[in-house]
């Protein structure tokens, strides 16, 4: 909370907030971005929830909460931006390598980040974003309390000593690591990158 107070005190302009999963607030959201400013430079879809359990014990509201999230809201997100997007803009997706390797108690959520990395792709072909620079961010999950709040009645310790073991460098990564990725794909510095992949997770999905 005192990082997004900060961003609030430092960007100062028009704030709307909107919940991801909710179609109808993100697309007024995309239109009051395009009626105030005329257009939009950078969609970074970030938002996402992650409920980790094993799939015996998985219900439909598990389920669909994570999938209304992370696969509708971002689906819709990037759809309804893609009409407001300027030349160059770019929309930048954050899976996880969840979405790649896979994990104990991530069937829904693996599921849903392998669907976000294709959103990169599939948007790309079908030409959905009708300007360059769309790409998509898989990141190592990165907050030790989050991790924590994901595998109830499991110590933080013991799970982030698990992971620890599958990265080679050997530490969680920091959220600035990731802000710098998405700052990169957002810059004129990546104009020659659209639907690729940039990993941010110490060599945890290569390795």
């Amino acid at each position: 909370m005192k990082t997004l107070d900060a961003a609030r005190h430092e960007l100062r302009g028009i704030e709307v907030v909107a919940a991801a999963a909710d179609v109808a607030a993100t697309k007024a959201l995309i239109h009051d971005i395009q009626s105030s400013h005329g257009r939009l430079d950078v969609l970074f879809v970030n938002a996402g929830i992650a409920r980790f359990m094993p799939s015996s014990d998985v219900d439909e509201d598990h389920f669909d909460a994570q999938f209304n999230v992370n696969v509708r809201g971002a689906y819709f997100a990037i759809r309804s931006a893609a009409e407001a997007m300027s030349n160059g803009g770019s929309i930048i997706l954050t899976a996880s390598v969840s979405g790649v390797r896979g994990g104990h108690g991530q069937t829904v959520y693996g599921a849903t980040k392998a669907t976000v990395r294709s959103f990169g792709r599939a948007f790309r072909r079908a030409g959905a974003a009708r300007h360059p620079g769309q790409h998509h961010q898989p990141r190592a999950d990165r907050d030790a309390d989050l991790r924590q709040d994901r595998h109830p009645g499991r110590a933080d310790g013991g799970h982030v000593g698990d992971m620890l073991k599958t990265i080679p460098l050997a530490r969680v990564g920091r959220p600035e690591e990731v802000a710098a990725a998405a700052l990169f794909l957002a810059s004129a510095d990546s104009s020659f990158t659209t639907a690729g992949e940039l990993f941010v997770d110490g060599g945890m999905a290569g390795i």
